[in-house]
């Protein structure tokens, strides 16, 4: 991590806070960032004393570190901070953020399930995804109870080039629309380090953004 990295942010032991900032500065074990900017409403937030928070801090170059924190005070200057002390073990909440980070994501997805006699692939569009899973609207879904797994196929734009991806999925639940169509929900049991860092990558470019078009609306 250095100066200047963009932040994602959430809460730790919830989904509910999600904020965009920036590194301004590191001492020792202690960040000092921009005022957190709510995804939610736009506005910048201040962050209690004792706030324990996740995050993503993400580079030019497209490094992400994963790290654990805690909000330890503030620095009142001509652009105030917080003080962030966090975690260098952090290896845990790696795996916690990597399936938080969720964003909305509306292209074409290959359902194919794995099995004798399961040839037959159904097209869907995608309503979300995380490096940890995806959801799926489809018109029907008569492999739905079928304990096979499932490949998906789907492509990302990273990095403004396209990326395709072939998982191994697992049915995870549905969700019925008003219009009777289907949210199928699948999770990635076995996604490879190389392809979970790409759409960790894609996920948090869609989330800035978001926050540059919430900026100029």
């Amino acid at each position: 991590m250095s100066p200047g990295d963009q932040l994602y942010i959430e809460h730790y032991l919830s989904s509910e806070g999600k904020y965009i900032s920036r590194i301004a500065e590191i001492k020792e074990d202690i960040l000092h960032i921009h005022y957190p900017v709510c995804l939610q409403t736009n506005r910048k937030m201040y962050l209690v004393d004792g706030r324990r928070i996740k995050c993503v801090a993400y580079n030019a170059n497209g490094k992400m570190f994963f790290f654990s924190g805690r909000v330890v005070g503030r620095m009142m200057q001509s652009t105030p901070l917080l003080k962030i002390a966090y975690a260098k073990e952090f290896t845990h909440e790696k795996e916690q953020m990597r399936e938080y980070v969720r964003v909305d994501f509306n292209e074409s997805v290959e359902i194919q399930p794995i099995g004798e006699g399961m040839s037959h692939s159904i097209i869907g569009i995608s309503r979300n995804i995380s490096a940890g899973g995806i959801a799926v609207v489809v018109n029907h879904f008569t492999y739905l109870y079928k304990p096979s797994p499932y490949l998906l196929r789907f492509t990302l734009v990273i990095e403004g080039k396209k990326r395709s991806f072939v998982l191994a999925s697992e049915y995870v639940r549905k969700e019925a629309l008003a219009d009777g169509r289907l949210v199928i929900s699948f999770r990635f049991p076995q996604i490879n380090a190389e392809d979970r860092q790409a759409m960790m990558r894609f996920c948090f470019e869609q989330q800035l953004l978001h926050m540059k078009k919430s900026k100029q609306s």
